[in-house]
C-alpha cells in the first residue's frame, strides 16, 4: 500500500474515534511529507511552530519548503511565541524539532490540536535525535561546564516514550516507509446535552456547552446571581476539559439575571491563563445583545464594562485589596495557599478553578492543602465540582496518555502506610544520590514519585523542569528514602559561582550570567567581586511528603546536604518568597538572609529574598559584611520600599544579632529630648528621629536581643514603617493605646540595657 493510502487509513481511524495522532517524520524529504501528511487529513485550520522563520538557516529552509509544498493558507509561530496560542484549537499542527525542543512548548501546542487531528514532528532521525544539542539544551550550559557535559536523558526519554505508546506513526521520508503501533480503541457514542429543566439563565448560553459537565457549572452560577451566604466554589479538572470556557459562559448569565450592577474581578497567575474565559464572556454576552466596552493590555483583553457590570482583570497581590461581587480565581493552583486565603476576603461568593494535571502543574497540591484548611471554616458554604470529559477530543485519547507519561503531568507521590508514615517520622530514611540515568530509564516509579511529591508540595511545576533536572550539568537532585524505596523528601540544588576574573567583571558592568542567581544578585548589589569566585550551592526546590510535615525532614534533608559539600564548597544559600514559615524555616537551619528584592511578586504577593550559609571562615567573614551592608539598607528602606512589608516578616529578617555593633551616637540635644520623652512631656511625634536612630542601633547590634516578638514588630511598624498608631495596633491585633505605651517602655528598656542612659 503506498505511504499516501497509510496515512490517510490512519487518519480516518483518528476521525472516527475523535482521537489524535502524531507522526514523526525523519529523512531528507521531511517538509515536504509533512505537508502530504496535512493535506491527507483535509485540514482546514493548521499552525506551523519552529525556533525559526527567518534567520536559522535550518528553521527557515524547512519552513519555506513546508510552505511551498502545502501551498494554502496556515498560522506560523516561532517557540517562544507557544503561549498565545493557549485556548485556541487547531485541526492539526507542524512542529520543526530539528534543532529545538522545548518541553514547555510540547505541553501546550499538543494539547491545542482537536479530536480527528494530527500533530506533525519534523524531527532527526530516532536514533540520531539524542546525539543532537537542541538550542534549550544549549542553553543548560553554564560555567565551568561544556556542551559535551550535556546528559540526553530527557531526550532519550522522549524518544522512548515515541516508540513505547500507540497512536504514534514514525514516517521514513526517504524510503517512504512507516511503523505505526494501532491504539486499541472503542468508538464512543457523543452523549446528548440535556438542559436543566428548571434553568434562570438564558437558554442560548446553555446551548453553548459542550458538555453536560459545562452545563452543570453554568447551572450552578445561578446560585451566585443573588447569594444568601458566603459561597466557595471549587470547580477542578484535567486541562482541557472546557472550565474556562464554562465560567466565561456563566459570568454573562450571572450579568444578565443581575439587577443591580455587578462588579466581577478575575485573577490568575498570567494574564494569558484568562484569555479563554474573556473569549467566551464576550460571546456569550453578543449571544445575548449586552452591549460594552474592553480594556486591552497589548492583545490580551482586561477588562469589559458597561453600566450594569464590571469584569476586572488583576494580578493576584492588586486582586487581594479590591472588593466585589465575584471573585474568579483561574489557575489557582499556581498561586500560593496563603493568597488564596487573603483573595477569600474580596467578595461574597469566590470561585477557585484548577487544573489538576497538565502543563499548568502543582494542582493536586491545591486540592489536598488547600481544600482541607478551607473545610475547617465553618461559616462558609463550600461546593465542588470536577470536570473529566475532554472538549476538544474524545476520553482515553492515546495522544493524551502519551503526553501526560512522557511529561510527568500527572505523577503523584508515593503512598504511604501507616508503618511507613511511623518509619519516616522517627527519621529511619536513606539520604539518597539518585542515578538519573537510571531514573530516566528503567527506574522511573522513582522519578515519578520524587517529582510528584513537588506537585503536591504545591510547586508550580512544568514540563522544563524535568528536562532540568535531567540534563542540566549544574543541576543535581537527593532524595531521603525508606528502607523500601519510597520517596519522602525530594531536593534539588544547582552549583554556582566558580567564576574567572573577566567573568566577574563583566558581572560587575551588569552582564546577566546564565543560572548563577546567588552570585549575580550578590556581586551586583554590594560589588564585591570575590564572592563570585567562591563554589557554592543554591537550592533550587526542597519539598517533604505532604503527610510527613513537620516531623523535621527538610531539616535533615539540608544537615546531610551540608554534610556531603562542607570540604568541597564554600557557601550553600536559596532563593525563595519570604513568608514567615520559610524563613522561620531557613533561619532555624543557620541560613542569613542577605538580600531582598525591592518588588512584590506579581503572583504570590511575597518579596523573593535571598538566603545564604558559609561553609569557611574566608565566606563568613564576606558574608558578614554582605550582611551588615543589607541590614542597613533595609532598615532605612523600611520607612518607603518596604513599608507595606508584613511586620512579622521584617522582624525576622532582623533577628539575628550581627558579630560588631553599629557605631551608635546621639547629640547632647538629641539625649535631652529622648530623656524628656522618657518622662513624660514630650509625645512621641516630638521625638521620632531619635527614637528611630535608637532603633536602627537595636537592631544592627551584635548584642542577644533583650525584647520579645511583639514588640520587635511595634518597632518594626511604627518606628521603621513610620504607620499610623491605628494601623499598627490593627495590623498586630492590639490596642492603639496600649502601642503608644509600650512604645515609651521599650525605650526605657532599650537606653537601661543598651545605653546606660536614663
Amino acid at each position: 500500500m503506498p505511504l499516501e493510502e497509510k496515512i490517510s487509513e490512519i487518519i480516518e481511524g483518528a476521525k472516527r474515534f475523535n482521537h489524535r495522532r502524531i507522526f514523526v517524520v525523519y529523512g531528507s524529504r521531511k517538509p515536504e511529507v509533512a505537508s502530504m501528511i496535512i493535506k491527507q487529513g483535509s485540514y482546514s485550520k493548521v499552525l506551523y511552530a519552529s525556533h525559526s522563520l527567518e534567520i536559522e538557516e535550518t528553521g527557515v529552509e524547512h519552513y519555506e519548503r513546508f510552505k511551498k509544498s502545502y501551498g494554502r493558507e496556515f498560522d506560523a509561530i516561532i517557540f517562544p511565541e507557544t503561549e498565545k496560542v493557549l485556548g485556541t484549537t487547531y485541526d492539526a499542527i507542524v512542529l520543526d524539532l530539528t534543532k529545538q525542543l522545548v518541553p514547555n512548548d510540547i505541553g501546550i501546542l499538543v494539547e491545542v490540536v482537536s479530536g480527528g487531528g494530527a500533530i506533525v514532528f519534523i524531527s532527526p532521525r530516532p536514533e540520531e535525535w539524542p546525539e543532537i544539542r537542541t538550542f534549550f539544551q544549549k542553553k543548560l550550559v553554564v560555567h565551568p561546564y561544556k556542551l559535551d557535559d550535556i546528559k540526553p536523558r530527557f531526550l532519550k526519554r522522549f524518544v522512548r516514550k515515541l516508540k513505547e505508546h500507540s497512536g504514534i506513526c514514525f514516517v521514513d521520508s526517504d524510503k517512504s516507509s512507516l511503523s505505526y503501533r494501532k491504539p486499541k480503541e472503542k468508538e464512543t457514542k457523543v452523549s446528548e446535552i440535556v438542559l436543566p429543566s428548571d434553568f434562570k439563565f438564558d437558554e442560548k448560553l446553555y446551548r453553548l456547552c459542550k458538555t453536560q459537565e459545562q452545563v452543570e457549572v453554568v447551572k450552578q452560577f445561578e446560585e451566585f446571581v443573588k447569594p444568601d451566604k458566603k459561597t466557595v466554589y471549587v470547580l477542578t479538572a484535567n486541562r482541557g476539559r472546557g472550565k474556562s470556557a464554562a465560567i466565561g459562559i456563566a459570568l454573562a448569565g450571572v450579568i444578565n439575571k443581575s439587577k443591580k450592577k455587578k462588579r466581577i474581578v478575575v485573577t490568575a497567575p498570567q494574564f494569558s491563563n484568562v484569555k479563554t474565559l474573556f473569549d467566551f464572556l464576550l460571546s456569550s454576552l453578543d449571544l445575548l445583545g449586552i452591549k460594552y466596552k474592553l480594556e486591552k493590555y497589548g492583545d490580551i483583553i482586561s477588562g469589559v464594562y458597561s453600566k450594569r457590570f464590571s469584569v476586572e482583570f488583576w494580578e493576584v497581590n492588586k486582586a487581594t485589596e479590591r472588593k466585589a461581587d465575584l471573585l474568579v480565581v483561574d489557575e489557582a493552583a499556581g498561586i500560593p495557599v496563603p493568597i488564596l486565603f487573603k483573595l477569600l476576603k474580596v467578595a461574597k461568593v469566590v470561585v477557585y478553578s484548577s487544573t489538576i494535571h497538565g502543563y499548568e502543574g502543582a494542582g493536586r497540591g491545591f486540592s489536598v492543602r488547600f481544600l482541607k484548611n478551607l473545610k475547617e471554616i465553618k461559616t462558609i458554604r463550600i461546593l465542588q465540582q470536577t470536570m473529566q470529559t475532554p472538549i476538544r477530543y474524545a476520553p482515553n485519547d492515546p495522544v493524551e496518555k502519551w503526553l501526560y507519561d512522557t511529561l510527568l503531568l500527572d505523577a503523584e507521590p508515593p503512598s504511604l502506610t501507616h508503618s511507613d508514615k511511623t518509619k519516616a517520622k522517627k527519621h529511619e530514611v536513606r539520604y539518597i544520590k539518585p542515578n538519573l540515568d537510571r531514573w530516566f530509564g528503567k527506574e522511573e516509579k522513582k522519578l515519578r514519585d520524587f517529582f510528584g511529591i513537588y506537585v503536591l508540595a504545591h510547586y508550580k511545576n512544568r514540563p522544563n523542569d524535568l528536562a532540568l533536572i535531567g540534563e542540566a550539568p549544574h543541576h543535581h537532585v537527593r532524595s531521603l528514602e525508606l528502607r523500601n524505596g519510597k520517596v519522602v523528601c525530594a531536593l534539588q540544588f544547582a552549583e554556582e559561582g566558580s567564576f574567572t576574573s573577566s567573568m566577574i567583571q563583566e558581572l560587575l558592568e551588569g552582564k546577566e550570567p546564565q543560572g548563577n542567581i546567588i552570585p549575580d544578585r550578590l556581586v551586583k548589589h554590594y560589588r564585591i567581586g570575590a564572592f563570585a569566585r567562591l563554589k557554592g550551592i543554591r537550592i533550587v526546590r526542597i519539598a517533604t511528603h505532604p503527610s510527613l510535615f513537620g516531623h523535621g525532614l527538610g531539616s535533615l534533608m539540608l544537615k546531610k546536604l551540608e554534610t556531603e559539600f562542607k570540604a568541597t564548597k564554600d557557601w550553600i544559600g536559596a532563593s525563595f518568597g519570604a513568608s514567615y514559615e520559610l524563613l522561620k524555616f531557613w533561619f532555624k537551619n543557620g541560613y542569613q538572609v542577605v538580600h531582598v528584592t525591592p518588588d512584590r511578586n506579581p503572583v504570590s504577593g511575597e518579596y523573593s529574598c535571598i538566603v545564604i550559609k558559609p561553609f569557611n571562615e574566608k565566606t563568613s567573614e564576606l558574608i558578614e559584611v554582605m550582611k551588615e551592608e543589607f541590614r542597613l539598607r533595609f532598615l532605612n528602606s523600611l520607612a518607603d520600599t518596604y513599608r507595606d512589608m508584613e511586620p512579622e516578616i521584617a522582624q525576622l529578617m532582623l533577628k539575628e544579632p550581627l558579630k560588631r555593633n553599629f557605631e551608635f551616637k546621639l547629640t547632647k540635644a538629641q539625649q535631652e529630648r529622648l530623656k524628656m520623652y522618657l518622662r513624660g512631656p514630650v509625645d512621641y511625634e516630638a521625638c521620632d528621629d531619635v527614637i528611630r536612630e535608637v532603633v536602627k542601633a537595636y537592631f544592627m547590634s551584635s548584642k542577644p536581643k533583650q525584647l520579645t516578638d511583639l514588640q520587635e514588630r511595634i518597632l518594626v511598624a511604627k518606628v521603621l514603617q513610620g504607620k499610623k498608631w491605628e494601623d499598627v495596633a490593627k495590623e498586630l491585633n492590639v490596642g492603639p493605646k496600649f502601642c503608644v505605651i509600650e512604645v515609651r517602655e521599650i525605650m526605657r528598656k532599650l537606653l537601661e540595657d543598651w545605653y546606660d542612659s536614663n
